[in-house]
């Protein structure tokens, strides 16, 4: 249960900053869903560490296509989990210029931004380094840690996700080709990983919540968090958060008040939606 209710209008600078957020995790929710649906799925399992947005996995009402989808195990209800039958592993590139930008292939995915040195260097070991630099190793570790970096600390690198999979391909051909099946899962687990994510951060910064306080002996405070709730009701918006909020468009409420606001503002929902009905009836 949260422990700190507010609220603030909805036309202030915060309100249209929570406003922006609210619809970006209704995008983000709803292509988590279209994600779910156009696979054909009974149901998505939302990324945990995501505030909306994300799937991590998929369940089906009947057993899937095994060369496109690989069971995970069951959730604690015992329903089977399903994720793309394809693995990934991460890599980097140097940039040959400085204008370089990669292209995506069927089976990388680039970052969209190029990192530096110091962004990937804990990637690799240093005798791995050593060998995209073309550096041969003296077995001087100071000295051999001074060569790398000052042959790599002035490139310009590129992450990607690199895929691939076990599906045996039934091509004949003197040329191998990468299986239809492994083409189509490594699709599937592409479009899952850019589905848009938005996180709790986000909702953090714009109310400039104290997540981090430390108690009356100084030791820092352990906070079970809650997802915060919110409303919106006669140009204002509710809340509900686990966190002091700093923000001093906010003004603090009685839970009390939160409470009644929110059964107010279901109860006329409730009563517009018989009206439809009856209506439409």
């Amino acid at each position: 249960m949260a422990k700190h209710y507010y609220r603030f209008k909805a036309y202030t600078k915060v309100g249209k900053k929570f406003r922006q957020f609210w619809n970006e995790c209704i995008k983000a929710d709803e292509a988590a869903e279209k994600y779910a649906a156009k696979v054909g799925a009974a149901a998505y399992y939302s990324v945990p560490s995501a505030f909306a947005g994300g799937v991590t996995c998929v369940s089906f009402d009947k057993k899937p296509d095994t060369q496109l989808w690989r069971s995970i195990g069951p959730d604690q209800d015992g329903i089977e989990q399903w994720e793309p039958r394809c693995q990934r592993r991460e890599g980097v590139i140097i940039a040959p210029n400085a204008g370089f930008r990669p292209s995506n292939t069927a089976q990388r995915l680039y970052d969209k931004k190029a990192s530096k040195w110091e962004n990937v260097i804990g990637g690799q070991t240093m005798k791995q380094w050593a060998q995209v630099a073309g550096i041969l190793l003296t077995g001087d570790k100071e000295k051999d840690e001074e060569r790398v970096n000052a042959a790599l600390k002035d490139k310009v690198f590129w992450k990607y996700i690199e895929f691939y999979g076990d599906q045996v391909s039934n091509h004949k051909g003197k040329q191998p080709m990468m299986p239809k099946s492994l083409k189509d899962a490594i699709l599937l687990e592409r479009k899952r990983l850019e589905l848009p994510v938005v996180s709790i951060d986000a909702l953090y910064r714009i109310l400039e919540a104290e997540t981090n306080t430390l108690s009356k002996d100084e030791k820092m405070k352990v906070v079970e968090d809650t997802t915060p709730t919110f409303f919106e009701w006669k140009g204002y918006f509710y809340l509900g958060i686990d966190y002091e909020c700093k923000n001093s468009t906010l003004e603090a409420v009685a839970p009390a008040t939160y409470t009644s606001m929110m059964l107010d503002m279901k109860e006329v929902q409730r009563c517009l939606q018989r009206a439809a009905e009856d209506g439409i009836s």
